[in-house]
């Protein structure tokens, strides 16, 4: 099971890296990243929560207010609500 949680995370993909920068309280790394992929503001990952929720549940405002900045929409709500 760790294999395949942490191999996406490992890709290099868009999405997991800025996930790996919220994890990191990255707040220019994140920025750079959603700069270069603009619509990781609207993408989900793949338990369907997207960006903005993982930023929320950091309790770190700054990297929430580098997703709304470039669009997030704080009323999409994340896959569980």
């Amino acid at each position: 099971m760790r294999r395949h949680v942490v191999a996406p995370a490992d890709s290099g993909e868009p999405f997991a890296r800025a996930f790996r920068l919220l994890e990191g309280r990255d707040v220019d790394g994140l920025a750079a990243v959603v700069d270069e992929f603009p619509e990781l503001v609207h993408a989900r990952g793949t338990n369907g929560n997207d960006l903005l929720g993982m930023a929320g549940a950091t309790c770190d405002e700054r990297l929430t207010r580098v997703l709304l900045e470039r669009g997030a929409d704080p009323a999409r709500g994340h896959a569980h609500s």
